[in-house]
């Protein structure tokens, strides 16, 4: 999407470039670390390479566009810490369950939501007009 604004720009230099960047990271990183972690090597460095990506496609937009980043930025990390520990909370549930694999599944998932949930509540993520029709979440919003 940010690659697209550049395009509008006729500035086709800047989204191949950091395009290209991001296919050293991912690749690089993936094949150097699937030997020691294995397949999820290639998850971590996808992920690594996208945030990269759009940090630097954030940082050279700005010679296009008059945006505050600041608000972005800040509802990025509480994205990014509530997703966080919501996976710490997860996995210390899957740590402690031994059922049956589908029972452990749906404990995990269920958990994982309603903490996201409650996590999302407390850093005030719940911003969006369309869960305004909820009658139980107005209050939050």
């Amino acid at each position: 999407l940010f690659a697209r604004m550049f395009y509008t720009f006729h500035n086709t230099l800047i989204p191949v470039g950091v395009n290209l960047l991001f296919l050293i990271i991912n690749l690089s990183g993936s094949y150097y670390f699937s030997q020691s972690i294995g397949v999820s090597a290639f998850a971590i460095f996808f992920l690594v390479a996208s945030i990269v990506q759009v940090t630097l496609l954030c940082i050279f937009s700005r010679k296009f566009l008059a945006v505050d980043f600041t608000y972005i930025r800040d509802f990025f990390f509480r994205i990014l810490l509530s997703v966080f520990l919501m996976g710490l909370f997860v996995y210390g549930v899957t740590s402690i369950l031994d059922f049956n694999l589908y029972l452990d599944v749906l404990v995990s998932v269920l958990s994982g939501v309603v903490v996201y949930f409650l996590l999302a509540i407390q850093l005030n993520l719940l911003q969006f007009a369309g869960l305004k029709r909820f009658k139980f979440l107005r209050k939050y919003l």
